[in-house]
Formats: C-alpha cells, structure tokens, sequence
C-alpha cells in the first residue's frame, strides 16, 4: 500500500526549513546549509543543470588575481600579462583561464601561484600555446595547482622556468703585421641560468677580426651574458699598440728602429693577458708575442743576437658540453723576422689559435701564418716583416675566427633554435651564427 503526503513545506523541528515549493521551483536546505550526498549515492541529472561549475567572468587584458570556482578568458592582444591565482587555497578549488583572442603564443600569459605551487614548483608558470584552455585544480601543498584539463598533451600550453648550461665564445682578435703579435682569443663564458618557456633570446655570434688594429666581435646570449671580442695584436709602420679583449693582443717585435711592444690585458673571468714582443742586434731580429688564450697568457717573444722565437699563443679552455671535450679560446702565435740564425714563428694555441709567419732573410726561410678557427673564438697568427720583392701573401697577420654560443639542459627538446642535437640525456643547441632561441 503506498501512501501520499501532501505539503508546500517540510521543516526540522527547529522549524527550519528542508524542502520547500514555491510554485515550480523546489528549494532544498537553507542558505548556509550543506547538502549531502552520503557515500555509495548517485546524483543523476536526466534534465537541464545550472549554477552548478565554473562561472564565467568578463574578459581580461591586464593582470589580475583569479577567485576559485571562476573562469577567465584573458585577452593578450596589447600585452603579455600575469594571472594571481587564489591565495591560500582549499583542496578541489579550480580556476579556468583561457585564450579569447589566440595570442598567447606571442604575448604569454604568466600564471603566478601566489603562495603555492603550480606543477610542484613555486615558480611561475607560463601559459604560451595559442587557443588553449586550462582547467587547474589545487591539490595538495606539494604539488599545488595542477592542470585538470584543457592541456595539450605532448605539446604542453604550461610551462615552467627551466635552467640551462651555456658555452659563449666571442669572436678572436686579428693578428699583426710586420713582426706582429698574435691576435687574443675571443672571450669564453661557461656557467648556468634560469630561462622561460615561451621567450625568445637573442643569440650574437661574434666574428673575428682582421688583421692589424681590428678586435674580435662579441657574443650574447640575450641580457644573460656577453662575451667580449679578443684583442688585436701589435703591428708596426705605422706602430700599434695591442688591443685589449676577452683575452689580449700579443705584443709586436718593432720595425724600422722602433722598440718592441708589450701585450695587452685579457678580460678576468673571460681570458688571458698576451705576451710581449722582443727585439735585438739593432733590431734585426724583431718577433712579436703570442695573444692570450682562455686557459693561459700568450707567451713573450725572445731574440738574441742570432735568434728569435716569436711567443706562442696561450692555450684555450675546454668545455664537454656539446656532448665531447673540445678545446676553444687559443691565442694567436706572434710573427718573426730574423735575419740569420734560429728562428721560428710563434705556435697558435690550442683552441682554434692561428700560427704565427716567420720570414728568415739569410736562408730565405718562409712559414706562412695562419687564421683562427671558425667557431672557436682562435686569435689570428701574427705576421713576419715584408722585405723587398718577396711575397707578402704568405706571411703577414691573419684574422680572428668567429665565436660559438652553445646551450644545453637535461631531458627532451624544450626549446628551439640553432643546431639541435642530444647526447648523454641533454639536449644541446649550437650557434654557429647568430639567431634565436626560444625557451
């Protein structure tokens, strides 16, 4: 037998209300009641729901802080702004973002935890991925927010800072004619930052310089760092004195009676100092220094009666992270002019570093000099004094070699950007000339 209970209302004995009809519209509770529903029960909607999820609010285009249960299309079309998530939050708390004009691939969206983490870290995240929509859902202390849909798997809209290793080399300094010195190494820079996802760096490779006066060009990697350019070496007629640099100019031998030249400072923390110039027996046998090297000074030219050694260049620094041990940074050997006896230009360092000429009159002994390496940073090979008819073309100075930037970090491609290659678990990209990279 069933029974029937007809009412408009039923009330708990305190006379508050539980269930109430009003017309068509049936209350359950009271405003600040809680509804229950007991373990094992299904709530089951067969009909239209509403009030229930997220509620939207008007579209944003400046920064903000978010207030849980909201949703928030956010316009980044002028500028890149940042989105406060809710301060002390409470577990299951949900915040809804999303990109109403499809330009956070351009102007990112900056999602700031406020107190709390996101994706497990404290840091900000960023959102970069165009039309995307991101539900995050605060779970605990440790993790934070995360994202609980709308995330694009495998190509992830969220990002947060990440940290690289870098090798920046400058450009290497030329070399210097007429018993020259050999040209500094470019400046290197080896150490780690903290880079966004989402933000492009302007990378500057760094040419060498030309022979005589002219030093190498600086590498950058955006405002992270910069390196500078090697010095030039000394030359002489018209006589110039060595250039400092990320590493510095060799000194010259002197001609035509003029006094040897000493070799100019190196950058701290980049390079090295270059080594002197010598001359002796009324400066007939004029050599030139070696220019600094990252790992050490270019060494000072000696001369003698009978003899001149012109100063090799300073060794270079290695560096393993483009995934093998390889040297760069070599200053330039000087240049050497004797008239008799022992002689020999001044060997480049190791490192990309350029050899010195050597021009020996008695016996008409030539040793063509050579330029820094490309993408190495190498100071050019100073050059050998130019007598009578002989031919230039084998002995005077020789150019700097161009600089490198390279930028590593652990795990799959993150970013983007020069020669991509992956050794050891790291991604690595190399800059060979100047570019863009995108973390």
């Amino acid at each position: 037998m069933s029974s029937i209970i007809k009412v408009n209302t039923v009330q708990d004995t305190d006379g508050n209300n539980i269930i109430n009809e009003n017309a068509n519209t049936i209350t359950i509770g009271a405003s600040g009641d809680t509804i229950s529903i007991p373990a094992g029960a299904t709530l089951a909607n067969s009909g239209t729901a509403s009030g229930f999820g997220l509620e939207f609010q008007s579209v944003q285009t400046t920064g903000f802080t978010a207030s849980a249960g909201k949703a928030y299309p956010c316009n980044t079309t002028s500028s890149a702004f940042t989105a406060t998530l809710p301060a002390s939050p409470s577990v299951g708390d949900q915040v809804l973002l999303m990109d109403y004009a499809g330009t956070w691939d351009t102007n990112n969206l900056t999602i700031n935890p406020n107190g709390s983490n996101i994706l497990g870290q404290s840091a900000n995240a960023i959102a970069s991925k165009d039309r995307e929509a991101i539900t995050v859902t605060f779970i605990d202390a440790t993790q934070g927010w995360l994202p609980s849909s709308g995330y694009q798997e495998g190509t992830p809209g969220l990002s947060l800072p990440y940290t690289i290793n870098y090798l920046v080399i400058a450009g290497g300094g030329g070399g210097g004619d007429r018993n020259g010195g050999g040209g500094g190494a470019g400046g290197f820079i080896s150490a780690s930052s903290t880079v966004s996802a989402g933000t492009a760096y302007t990378v500057t490779v760094g040419a060498g310089g030309a022979k005589n006066d002219n030093d190498g060009t600086v590498s950058s990697l955006g405002s992270i760092v910069s390196a500078t350019g090697g010095g030039a070496g000394s030359h002489d007629e018209p006589a110039s004195a060595a250039n400092t640099g990320g590493s510095g100019g060799g000194g010259g031998g002197g001609e035509g009676g003029s006094a040897a030249t000493n070799g100019a400072a190196g950058t701290p923390g980049q390079g090295n100092a270059g080594g002197n110039g010598s001359n002796t027996n009324g400066y007939a046998n004029r050599v030139g220094g070696g220019g600094g090297g990252a790992g050490a000074v270019g060494a000072a030219a000696t001369s003698g009666n009978s003899s001149g050694v012109a100063g090799a260049g300073g060794a270079g620094s290695a560096s393993s992270i483009s995934g093998s041990s390889v040297t760069y940074a070599g200053g330039g050997g000087g240049g050497c002019q004797v008239d008799t006896g022992t002689a020999s230009g001044g060997a480049g360092g190791s490192g990309g570093g350029g050899t010195g000429a050597l021009y020996q009159n008695g016996p008409n002994t030539i040793q063509n000099s050579t330029a820094g390496g490309a993408n190495t940073g190498g100071g050019g090979g100073g050059g050998a004094r130019q007598i009578g008819s002989q031919p230039s073309s084998g002995y005077t100075a020789q150019s700097g070699g161009s600089g490198v930037v390279i930028i590593s970090y652990s795990g799959a491609q993150r970013g983007t950007g020069g020669s991509v290659t992956s050794s050891g678990g790291n991604t690595i990209h190399t800059f060979t000339s100047s570019g863009t990279y995108t973390g």
